[in-house]
């Protein structure tokens, strides 16, 4: 296989030799689209995780590749496939470790407690506060579904469409709005219950 004609191949004819059997491509498959995955994941899972659903997701990418029916839409396709992977591993760690909206009250008056006595004026403080705020924040999220979770990260943190988020998410458009809304009242009360208001989510 030579390595120049390699970098000349089109995404369609690569996939179309992997679909034939012509396996040793898959290695650079996973060069010319590692960057893209471990974009998408790294978005949605904690950092020290991410290169293991990556893995994840070229192991299932391998495995159904001949179900890609439109071989130009192959980057939609694994950023479907990612998200998919990141709901799968929210879905595992929710189950190991349940947490009840009263643990998440308890945790949060100790982190506002921290946040009230912090002056807003020093670099390091300021970080710190974010931080701190980022870490209710994520406790917030764990009483939304892993899919609500991950639809609320695409929509409102990452800046994608409901267009676009539906598609990722194998839902309709309108289907992406009414979830996004409920997810937020669901985020917001449990905000309240930690002790913090924020019209953003309201």
């Amino acid at each position: 296989m030579n390595n120049s004609t390699v970098r000349d191949i089109s995404d369609e004819e690569l996939i179309k030799r992997l679909i034939c059997g012509e396996y040793e491509y898959f290695k650079t498959f996973i060069k010319r689209f590692e960057s893209l995955v471990f974009e998408t994941v790294g978005r949605h899972v904690p950092e020290d995780i991410t290169e293991d659903i990556a893995q994840e997701v070229f192991i299932k990418v391998f495995k159904s590749l001949k179900t890609l029916d439109n071989h130009e839409k192959i980057k939609g396709w694994l950023k479907k496939v990612s998200i998919n992977c990141c709901c799968d591993y929210w879905r595992r760690e929710y189950r190991k470790n349940e947490m009840s909206l009263s643990s998440l009250n308890n945790d949060g008056g100790n982190l506002l407690e921290k946040l009230e006595s912090e002056s807003a004026g020093d670099e390091f403080e300021r970080k710190s506060r974010q931080l701190h705020l980022r870490m209710i924040l994520d406790r917030a999220m764990l009483s939304l579904s892993p899919k609500d979770r991950i639809l609320m990260e695409l929509v409102y943190f990452d800046g994608v469409s409901a267009s676009e988020a539906a598609e990722m998410m194998n839902m309709t458009k309108a289907g992406v709005k009414v979830r996004t809304f409920r997810a937020k009242k669901k985020l917001s009360d449990a905000l309240k219950k930690m002790g913090i208001r924020d019209s953003n989510y309201e």
